[in-house]
């Protein structure tokens, strides 16, 4: 589905969500055996095409389901920070972290429109299960534009909105359409670049940051 530009403009400009986040308490839900089936983790992060000494932000890393997976693909030389705005999710990370003995893996208690990163500091902003809890996601993607390297990616993965992904997931009413987060995503300066179809229930999304728009050029400087 392909819809106008007014059409997404006009999705992109609804009024703020009201952030809804995962219980923390509830962490190891995240950790359940059955969910490899569906999440399929080493195989989005092979998709990814991670290099040895790559920098990731898993933003909104909830338990750290992903982060071994990330960590092993950018190697000792890499990093990966595990971000979150919720002290207790990220001392689940940190007890992950220690007994996995996984050196290049850092947690960082973050704002919800800051991620706590240096500027240009980041090859991939991964973010999984996460945009339909934002409250005004604007503002972080805003912050997460400043983070990424000048060729770095932002890739989001999310639960589809349709009754036939309905079997996981939060329900239908807090998750966003594919369609209304491209545009949000894409108002806030990024391109999509690449749709990558693996997952049955969600939808994984890949943008890079848009080019900047040359400057412009008067008559009298050729």
């Amino acid at each position: 589905m392909t819809l106008s530009v007014a059409a997404s403009l006009a999705l992109a400009q609804d009024a703020p969500r009201s952030p809804v986040l995962f219980n923390p308490q509830n962490a190891a839900q995240l950790e359940q055996d059955s969910r490899d089936a569906w999440q399929k983790p080493a195989e989005v992060v092979t998709s990814l095409e991670l290099r040895d000494g790559d920098v990731i932000a898993d933003i909104g890393t909830g338990s750290g389901y992903f982060v071994p997976y990330l960590s092993k693909s950018v190697g000792s030389a890499g990093r990966v920070y595990a971000i979150d705005i919720q002290p207790e999710m990220l001392a689940f990370v940190q007890r992950k972290v220690a007994e996995l003995n996984l050196n290049n893996v850092t947690t960082v208690l973050s704002q919800e429109a800051d991620t706590r990163l240096d500027r240009e500091s980041v090859d991939l902003a991964f973010m999984v299960d996460v945009y339909h809890e934002l409250g005004s996601p604007g503002s972080l993607l805003s912050n997460i534009r400043t983070v990424l390297k000048p060729d770095g990616r932002l890739t989001i993965i999310d639960f589809k909105a349709d009754k036939a992904a309905d079997r996981v997931g939060p329900p239908l009413s807090h998750r966003i359409p594919k369609e209304r987060l491209i545009a949000e995503v894409e108002q806030a300066g990024f391109e999509l670049t690449e749709t990558i179809e693996l997952l049955s229930y969600q939808y994984f999304l890949v943008f890079t940051g848009k080019p900047a728009a040359p400057a412009a050029t008067s008559i009298g400087s050729q």
